[in-house]
């Protein structure tokens, strides 16, 4: 079975504190997959891909339980569970936009939080912070409630990967308290982003999205 790369996480002080020191996630033996599983896996992500009628852009990579798709272009991967909303998508084209094909993401939902990856190749070649500034922006403008959030979070970073930048602010939901997370990093001409929103309880949630997103980028899985 092949082993995922060493995944150091490290506490961002988002309120501004020195970071804490890095530590290497374990990594948990994992049963084999079955012949069968692996093939309804497979169909699965055939299946995702379809939905979205977007086999020129995604190929189907699955060799275990999980299904797993990759953006050609970009290298992105996107593994999936069994939820019936876990998609990925092609954002239209058009005048001043990116050609068609290169602004893409993967929308998985992880218990009670939504996460999307997306993957995007900007004619201006803008840079993983001018992404974070864009995003926090938009976190503003649809939540102006929204509080950034105190304390640190662990991030996740793999060695020799690109750097990974993050912001996270509380916000509420139908009155109820929830956390949005930002992650962002470039590598390449690409530009990749994980968005993440659960409830502000669930300690789980930015350690999901930090390995998650850190595994999606090019050459997390290799």
């Amino acid at each position: 079975m092949k082993s995922l790369p060493s995944i150091a996480l490290l506490g961002l002080a988002l309120a501004g504190a020195a970071p804490v020191a890095a530590q290497t996630a374990p990594q948990a033996e994992a049963k084999p997959a079955t012949a069968a599983e692996i093939a309804a896996a497979k169909s699965r992500a055939d299946a995702i891909i379809a939905a979205a009628e977007a086999g020129e852009f995604f190929e189907n990579i699955t060799t275990t339980a999980a299904p797993a798709v990759r953006h050609k272009a970009s290298g992105m991967t996107c593994n999936f569970g069994d939820d019936p909303h876990d998609s990925v998508h092609i954002y239209p084209t058009g005048p001043g936009r990116v050609p068609r094909g290169e602004d893409v993401s993967c929308s998985v939902r992880m218990m009670e939080a939504e996460h999307t990856t997306y993957a995007t190749r900007y004619p201006d070649g803008h840079s993983a912070r001018d992404d974070l500034g864009i995003a926090v922006a938009a976190v503003r403008q649809r939540w102006p409630d929204a509080r950034s959030h105190e304390g640190s979070i662990p991030v996740a970073t793999r060695q020799g990967g690109p750097e990974v930048l993050a912001a996270a602010y509380d916000i509420k939901l139908n009155d109820r308290p929830m956390l949005t997370l930002i992650l962002t990093a470039k590598s390449g001409d690409w530009n990749f982003k994980h968005r993440a929103t659960g409830p502000a309880e669930d300690t789980t949630l930015p350690l999901a999205a930090g390995l998650s997103f850190v595994l999606s980028l090019p050459g997390g899985r290799d």
